[in-house]
């Protein structure tokens, strides 16, 4: 083996166009042909070729783990963003939790004497309070009684006297109730009672406030009104009218406009006023009968 390593034959080669020797891989001395194999003769286009492929290669590879990435990242940020949601969701649901479990019903330390019930509407006309019966005595508004507009009767046998006294000292009603149409008085009156009101009953075993509950008069029509205070275009419609009270009755009848001036004081009725009165009903106007159980208003066309 040592033979063919240092044998110089093993060098040499026939040159293939004029048959002389020459070394292997060299050009002939004599005819100067290229006896040196493809590889040989091309070495530097051969390395250039593998660097290009090792380089597309290497590209594609490239591309291939970019477009991965880019779906793992996809994946991720879907994952993070469902997440997210996922955390406000659980978020939500905890705080409404405990939102539910916290409320607790409010406790009104001080409650009110009197119980509000729900408050039925009727043709414009809101109906505030609730059927009360107060014996006599002084009883304020807003603690014994709700405020509101009331009718007021007798629940007892004979007359006695109910006033009502703003909390500013106005005396706004001053009647004799009864229940006997043959005595001195009147079976019914209307008051509108406001906050802090003073009401006085005596000579009357029991009082009955009715909340007034009939809708609201707004076209002209024959009317009759029992003692009391009532609105223009609530109680009668506005208009011009020929007013007259109950036969054999006498008693104030008293109109005051917008601002609470009064613009019409009449005594109506025999044998002490005039038998009665014709004159124009406004809006916003408030009519005030006291001693008559009865005045009626006709239309005048």
């Amino acid at each position: 083996m040592n033979d063919q390593i240092n044998n110089p034959s093993n060098k040499l080669t026939t040159c293939k166009v004029c048959g002389k020797e020459i070394a292997k891989g060299a050009k002939c001395p004599s005819c100067g042909s290229d006896n040196r194999n493809f590889f040989m003769k091309h070495e530097i286009t051969i390395i250039i070729v593998v660097l290009f492929i090792v380089g597309v290669i290497g590209l594609t590879n490239n591309k291939s783990t970019t477009v991965v990435a880019r779906k793992v990242s996809k994946v991720t940020v879907t994952q993070a963003a469902t997440t997210s949601v996922a955390r406000k969701v659980l978020k939500a649901t905890v705080t409404q939790a405990l939102t539910t479990a916290t409320v607790k019903p409010v406790v009104t330390p001080n409650p009110v004497v009197v119980q509000i019930p729900p408050s039925p509407v009727v043709v414009g006309r809101i109906v505030y309070g609730y059927p009360t019966n107060l014996g006599a005595g002084s009883f304020t508004t807003g603690i014994d009684i709700h405020t509101g507009c009331y009718d007021v009767t007798t629940l007892g046998i004979g007359s006695g006297n109910f006033t009502v006294t703003s909390a500013s000292g106005i005396l706004n009603t001053n009647e004799v109730l009864t229940s006997d149409t043959s005595t001195i008085g009147v079976l019914k009156t209307r008051v509108i009672l406001a906050r802090g009101d003073v009401i006085n009953i005596s000579g009357i075993s029991e009082v009955h406030f009715q909340p007034v509950a009939s809708p609201f008069v707004t076209t002209v029509r024959t009317v009759t009104l029992s003692a009391g205070t009532f609105n223009v275009n609530q109680d009668v419609a506005s208009g011009r009218y020929f007013i007259t009270g109950e036969p054999g009755e006498t008693g104030n009848f008293i109109i005051y406009d917008s601002t609470g001036v009064p613009i019409v004081n009449e005594i109506l009725g025999a044998p002490d006023g005039v038998p009665s009165i014709t004159l124009n009903l406004a809006s916003g106007e408030t009519i005030d009968i006291d001693g008559i159980n009865g005045v009626t208003f006709i239309p005048i066309n």
